[in-house]
């Protein structure tokens, strides 16, 4: 069984919203990521 749903983070800049959404979805973190603006997303099967 698979469930579909969205996850919508919003925040200030700079705080760590990219790398929370990596961690949920590539279950991996990394301190330093490019600064992006605008939207990126990902895809997780739960």
């Amino acid at each position: 069984m698979t469930t579909q749903g969205i996850l919508l983070i919003i925040g200030d800049s700079s705080v760590g919203k990219i790398s929370l959404l990596l961690c949920f979805a590539d279950n991996t973190f990394s301190g330093s990521y490019i600064i992006t603006v605008g939207v990126d997303f990902k895809i997780q099967t739960v």
